[in-house]
């Protein structure tokens, strides 16, 4: 039998594919932080378009009806515009969550979990797509719509910077 590989000499090895690892995963992140970026910059000129639309669609069915119905359609033309935003916010996060699956994170996501959690951590796939890590009572959540929802809401501010 023929005893595994752990002595010190094997160390530098270990470093070189520890490193190599975390520089992969970190050239991931940033890629999908870059497309994410791209992805928020769609959705905002999607978005601003939108609301010029319904401005200009509510206030021009407004003025035709005149003054009394005026409060009537001011409210109908936020609707439209809330339906309008929440049809765009749809739209990104869905194609943020596709995007995430064909980009091939599950060494970086799995990378994070044992950074923070450790190599004793149980890790499961998420059946939507990105991976879950439990050691103890603490769990980390890397499935690929908890990332989007957490990058949505960073990003919520300036997405409605952006259709005001």
């Amino acid at each position: 039998m023929i005893a595994p590989a752990t002595g010190p000499a094997l160390a530098p090895v270990r470093a070189a594919i520890r490193q190599a690892a975390r520089a992969e995963a970190a050239r991931r992140l940033r890629s999908a932080d870059e497309r994410a970026a791209a992805t928020l910059a769609g959705a905002r000129a999607g978005a601003q378009r939108a609301l010029r639309d319904a401005r200009a669609a509510g206030t021009a069915e407004a003025r035709a009806l005149g003054a009394d119905d005026l409060a009537g359609w001011q409210l109908e033309a936020r609707t439209i515009v809330l339906a309008a935003r929440r049809e765009r916010y749809d739209e990104v996060r869905r194609q943020a969550l596709d995007r995430l699956r064909r980009a091939g994170l599950e060494p970086a996501l799995r990378a994070r979990i044992v950074g923070v959690l450790g190599t004793d951590a149980d890790i499961e796939p998420v059946p939507a797509g990105g991976l879950v890590g439990r050691a103890g009572e603490r769990t980390v959540d890397c499935s690929l719509t908890a990332l989007v929802d957490h990058a949505m809401s960073t990003v919520a501010g300036r997405i409605e910077e952006a259709w005001t």
